[in-house]
């Protein structure tokens, strides 16, 4: 099913849109997913290292399952920066 992806910050302004859907299924685990995020916005590449995924307004972390339903909403944050 697709999901929305959410880009705030330096992702955002990367990759030309602050949305985008990704198709994905059921149970997944938070490195599998931020795989996928990543394969499918291969211009973040170079802060893929500094981001962290958030399921559902939740961060995730490694070895966490998630549970994607049809109104799931992923969002890529990227570090904080600014005064």
């Amino acid at each position: 099913m697709p999901v929305k992806v959410l880009l705030f910050g330096k992702a955002a302004e990367l990759a030309g849109k602050k949305e985008t859907f990704l198709e994905v299924h059921g149970e997944i685990r938070y490195e599998t997913l931020l795989s996928n995020v990543f394969d499918s916005l291969p211009e973040l590449n170079t802060i893929r290292e500094n981001c962290v995924i958030a399921v559902d307004q939740k961060y995730g972390s490694t070895n966490e399952w998630f549970h994607i339903k049809d109104n799931t909403e992923i969002a890529i944050i990227p570090p904080l920066s600014g005064g």
